[in-house]
């Protein structure tokens, strides 16, 4: 997240003045706008500040053990591919666990790529960024560690097997995979898009949510609805759908699962109906066989 110094404004007029500087960034680096990937960036940093959108954040403690472990005892560096990532955050949760790690941020979009380049120089670290789909991308195993937090839902079902061959191909041998995954028994192989009650729903609760702060916000209320509704209209999730599917996708893919542990997280602050309040995570840390 972008950082502005104010001593004369509370910590959520801070938090909303940086938002505004990464939408007007993702206007000017995402990819595209409607149907693009703007709709999701630019209202994300807001979405964030409400507490309405997820994080590695939310897997702190597993992601912060597994990734210290990987690199405990070991020469360094670290090579550490990030594959994916929304805004800076996993970034910075991986560089905390490995402080001399060599990590590389790989992203088709370059909004992500620049929060997390501008993090890296405020703190003086060294970081690779490569603006790449994950299905473009040849690395042979240049890894120690591929970590992602929710990636698997960005990737239709049908690719989930292709993503694990990038993956295994982007690792050295013992290479170890350290993620994380809803899991939602109810995802169809097209993936789950929200209807229109629950759209409404959504867009509903991000008003809510930012009408008390409405003149701190540099947009108005009728364009963060409009940004929530196109938000939540262009989402499609591609969760795996039970554990036994997630630990074929592993097995079958080449890897050895050493870690797997379903964790059940209430989805209050997000969710859009009674049914959709608690979420099941899976955190896995897997080998390359």
């Amino acid at each position: 997240m972008i950082a502005i110094e104010d001593s004369g404004h509370t910590d959520m007029e801070h938090g909303l003045k940086a938002a505004a500087l990464v939408r007007l960034k993702a206007a000017e680096l995402c990819p595209g706008d409607v149907g693009g990937c703007f709709p999701h960036h630019g209202i994300r940093p807001y979405l964030r500040l409400f507490g309405m959108v997820g994080g590695p954040g939310r897997n702190e403690a597993f992601f912060m053990d597994a990734l210290t472990a990987a690199a405990r005892d070991k020469p360094d560096p670290r090579r550490i591919l990030i594959s994916g990532s929304a805004d800076d955050s996993m970034y910075a949760l991986a560089r905390r666990a490995v402080p001399a790690g060599a990590i590389t941020l790989l992203d088709r979009c370059g909004l992500p790529l620049y929060l997390c380049r501008r993090l890296a120089d405020r703190n003086a670290e060294p970081i690779e960024t490569i603006a790449c789909d994950i299905f473009d991308y040849a690395s042979q195993g240049n890894f120690h560690i591929v970590c992602s937090d929710a990636f698997f839902c960005q990737i239709p079902l049908s690719r989930h097997a292709a993503l694990m061959d990038i993956w295994r191909r982007a690792l050295s041998p013992d290479g170890q995979v350290i993620t994380t995954t809803r899991i939602d028994p109810n995802s169809p192989d097209e993936g789950l898009a929200r209807s229109p009650a629950q759209i409404a729903a959504f867009r509903d609760r991000v008003l809510e949510n930012a009408r008390p702060w409405r003149h701190a916000i540099d947009l108005s209320l009728d364009e963060i609805a409009d940004l929530a509704e196109r938000h939540a209209s262009l989402i499609r999730l591609h969760n795996p759908r039970s554990r036994e599917e997630l630990t074929d996708l592993f097995e079958s893919g080449g890897f050895r699962i050493d870690r797997l542990n379903l964790t059940e997280q209430s989805r209050s602050a997000r969710a859009v109906s009674d049914q959709d309040r608690i979420a099941f995570y899976a955190e896995i840390v897997a080998t390359r066989l």
